[in-house]
């Protein structure tokens, strides 16, 4: 099915655009791979236990995901470090910024708010020699 034309009318509850992971008929969308497999036994598990799959499954079904990793350099702020290759891609630990900062991470983080999980934060922001750096979490540079 092809998306609706500009400026043509549509009726209430129908379906204006989809895809192919989009089944018209149930109304269901579904993302992924079907794949056929084999319920064992293994070593008198069941298989409510837990599923074994080959590596070649494993790296046929994974997804690449992009996450924002973002900093706030303060105006006026000399920056030491500035990781600007795309397409690099970078270790886990690896500082993609550093600047100067006069106070502590601890004050860095309450002046700017970070839509960050916590656990995220505390691998990514770190502090030392009144500087403020952020590291990477592991992955490639897109924008």
């Amino acid at each position: 099915m092809n998306t609706l034309p500009v400026g043509k009318k549509f009726k209430k509850n129908q379906i204006l655009a989809a895809t192919k992971n989009f089944n018209l008929e149930t109304g269901t969308y579904t993302s992924g791979k079907n794949v056929t497999i084999a319920v064992m036994n293994y070593l008198g598990f069941s298989h409510e236990d837990a599923y074994c799959v080959s590596n070649s499954l494993c790296n046929s079904t994974t997804t690449d995901t992009i996450k924002e990793v973002y900093v706030i350099v303060p105006p006026e702020t000399k920056v030491l470090q500035l990781e600007k290759e795309l397409g690099k891609k970078t270790q886990a630990g690896e500082t993609l910024v550093e600047f100067i900062y006069e106070e502590n991470l601890q004050n860095y983080m309450l002046a700017h708010e970070f839509d960050v999980d916590s656990d995220d934060l505390e691998t990514i922001l770190g502090s030392g020699n009144n500087s403020i750096f952020l590291r990477s979490p592991g992955g490639e540079i897109v924008d």
